[in-house]
């Protein structure tokens, strides 16, 4: 039964555009941006030579460390409410699923959520 609540979960997270551009598109396409923007103005506007060598591990740790940001933490509680939050709203996860326990939702949308 968990299989089951995990596949109308993942149905309904993809159906919700709203959620999963605010809440999970957004933040990285905008790290990315961001690091772009920084990366060109540093070669282009400041003209200042990058002193060494490019250090590949430390670039991929900088990347990833941008999903600890307060902003970005923020866009993904925004995705956290709206997949928790809707359901309980409008109540509709009794409706959809009637044979599936609460703990097995819970699980499903903390599944879908990771």
């Amino acid at each position: 039964m968990l299989l089951d609540a995990l596949k109308a979960e993942q149905f309904r997270f993809w159906r919700d555009r709203g959620a999963v551009i605010w809440g999970f598109a957004i933040p990285g396409v905008g790290v990315f941006a961001l690091g772009v923007i920084a990366t060109l103005f540093v070669k282009l506007v400041a003209k200042a030579k990058l002193p060494g060598l490019v250090n590949l591990g430390s670039d991929m740790v900088g990347a990833l460390s941008g999903a600890g940001s307060p902003i970005t933490q923020i866009f993904f509680l925004i995705g956290a409410a709206a997949i928790f939050g809707t359901d309980y709203r409008w109540e509709t996860w009794r409706l959809q699923t009637p044979r599936n326990s609460r703990l097995n939702l819970m699980l499903a949308k903390f599944a879908v959520y990771a």
